[in-house]
Formats: C-alpha cells, sequence, structure tokens
C-alpha cells in the first residue's frame, strides 16, 4: 500500500482484520490477538514514516494515532485525521484483534445430527444459545422486523445447513438479505429473473 492515503489503508486492512479474528476467536486468542495488535501498529507506523519521511516520530504518531476509538480507551489507534466522517469529528480507524470478543466453541452432544427430523429440538436450541454476529443497529433493526424481510415475508437469518452452529447472515442497511427482494430493490435483477428465483 505504498502510496495510498490512510483511507485506502484503512479499507483494505480492517475486513482483513475482522475476518481474521472472526475465525480465531474460539480459541485461546487472547494473547494472539495482543501480539498481532501490536505487530499491525509496527506495520501502520512503517507506513506513516514511509509515506512522510522528511517528518518526526511526534509529527507522525500525532497525525496517524490517538483514542479514535470513544468507547475504548486506546490512544494508539491508527486513524484517518484528514478524513473527518460527522459532525462529531469520528474519522476512519481500523479496528484492532483484541477488540474481538472470545467466544468458546460448544462441543456437539455424541451422535446428534443436523438431518435427523426428531433432534430438531437441540438444534434449535442450541441456535437460540449463539447470538448472531451482527452490530446493535442491525439486531435492532432484526427486532423490529421480527426477524423477517419486510417485502417478502422470509426469514433474514438462516442457519447453514452444513455448521448450524453458525450464521448464515447478508444483512444489509435496508434490512433486506441475499432473497430476490434485494435485488429488486436494488435494480440488480430483473423481474423476470426475481419470478424465475420464486419457482
Amino acid at each position: 500500500m505504498r502510496g495510498s492515503n490512510s483511507v485506502a489503508l484503512i479499507a483494505r486492512l480492517t475486513p482483513m482484520i475482522r475476518g481474521w479474528a472472526a475465525y480465531y476467536r474460539g480459541v485461546v486468542s487472547s494473547k494472539i490477538f495482543s501480539d498481532l495488535d501490536n505487530h499491525m501498529w509496527w506495520l501502520t507506523y512503517r507506513w506513516a514514516r514511509r509515506s512522510h519521511p522528511n517528518k518526526p516520530k511526534k509529527w507522525i504518531t500525532r497525525r496517524y494515532f490517538g483514542r479514535f476509538n470513544k468507547f475504548r480507551n486506546d490512544r494508539w489507534v491508527f486513524g484517518a485525521r484528514d478524513r473527518v466522517l460527522n459532525d462529531h469529528g469520528d474519522v476512519p480507524f481500523p479496528v484492532k484483534f483484541s477488540w474481538t470478543n472470545i467466544v468458546r466453541h460448544q462441543l456437539v452432544a455424541g451422535g446428534a445430527s443436523p438431518d435427523d427430523p426428531d433432534l430438531a429440538g437441540y438444534w434449535a436450541a442450541r441456535r437460540r444459545k449463539v447470538p448472531p454476529p451482527l452490530d446493535r443497529y442491525n439486531l435492532r433493526l432484526l427486532a423490529k422486523q421480527d426477524g423477517r424481510c419486510p417485502l417478502r415475508g422470509e426469514h433474514l437469518l438462516t442457519p447453514l445447513p452444513f455448521s448450524c452452529s453458525s450464521w448464515g447472515r447478508s444483512v444489509a442497511r435496508l434490512g433486506v438479505t441475499d432473497c430476490p427482494c434485494r435485488g429488486m430493490i436494488r435494480g440488480a435483477l430483473s423481474p423476470g429473473r426475481v419470478a424465475s428465483a420464486d419457482r
């Protein structure tokens, strides 16, 4: 990312950090997350030094590092001070590995198959114990809509058949998912394709 600005760097780092942290949050990963945060700080600091080779270290740390996440007491968060997002002065910043909550995986009872219709209650109770991995905004929106698409009435969150402990999710800000009505709203699908998808 040499030659790129800080906003492009943050946009590149954030999905990778979120993905790795979500994948490894079920194991003993607090120490590793802390080490990865230190490594990411060093990488972003080196990027800033290369972007401004004639500036002193204090100038670089004042420009690119600060307490950008108001909910965390961490003043060494990398951020783009030159790009203000709203009237409150919020700036874009990547997430940190250590901000991901550690969630322990619950073992499945021996012989419990998701294909067994007699164990549907077991799998439903197991899914209820695991909250869907959504932010507060989307959780409120999901509760307001009773977990259903406002246009078609279908459930927005469906457990994947091959992994009943994880949720298949793709909730957009409009409150619709990958069902065909999403394409109708965005104009991505023609009405003919939506009709064929309903069959």
